[in-house]
């Protein structure tokens, strides 16, 4: 591409665009497209069982660990082993009255409906995102793509000048310097290459 002349430039960009065309309408570019679409689609939250069963089982975990706290006893010395026993006997306490007192448990039972109902916010944020970034008709996300390299090629200022900046060539418009990526390769590739492109995707987006 870059060997060839202004005229050939556009020529190879049109055959290009016309080849990307006729991919996207087959059914082998549709059917990776839709592979990769349940591959990127985000996943619930995983919830189990009810709140009851939460309640249910963080008050199990809760004993498990004093248990645990039981049969690690006899690994430590005598004089450390009865502080170790009134911190059980107190833990043991507290479980208890955390199972036995309505209040502790409403409080429990919101911080499990609260993150619950979080959780599921985000998935749905997740998912608006997902429907956009991969809506079901590829066709929708090729127009967008063909429109976002109409918006971007649009301006492209094919007299800017160059200036050394080291091992490489740097504009001297320093705005330039933030235009997005494309705006740049439309600027590489010429004016022909780039009006024959803008050409070739307005057609494209005409005819969908």
């Amino acid at each position: 591409f870059k060997s060839a002349g202004p005229a050939s430039r556009a020529t190879l960009v049109t055959n290009a665009i016309g080849w990307a065309k006729t991919y996207t309408e087959s059914a082998g570019f549709k059917a990776e497209y839709e592979r990769q679409r349940q591959a990127s689609r985000p996943s619930p939250p995983d919830v189990k069982g009810s709140v009851d069963d939460e309640l249910a089982k963080q008050s199990a975990e809760r004993k498990k660990s004093v248990e645990e706290m039981k049969k690690s006893l006899a690994q430590f010395p005598p004089d450390m082993r009865k502080s170790m026993e009134a911190a059980i006997k107190e833990a043991e306490a507290n479980n208890a009255k955390l199972d036995a007192d309505p209040q502790m448990v409403a409080i429990f039972r919101q911080g499990i409906e609260a993150q619950r109902a979080s959780e599921q916010e985000a998935y749905k944020g997740r998912l608006a995102a997902y429907e956009k970034r991969w809506p079901a008709d590829s066709k929708v996300l090729v127009a967008r793509r063909l429109q976002e390299f109409l918006d971007i090629s649009k301006d492209v200022d094919f007299d800017a000048k160059l200036v050394p900046s080291g091992r490489l060539m740097r504009f001297a418009e320093p705005r330039y310097e933030e235009k997005p990526p494309i705006w740049k390769l439309c600027y590489r590739a010429g004016r022909e290459a780039s009006t024959a492109a803008r050409g070739a995707a307005q057609a494209w987006l005409k005819a969908m």
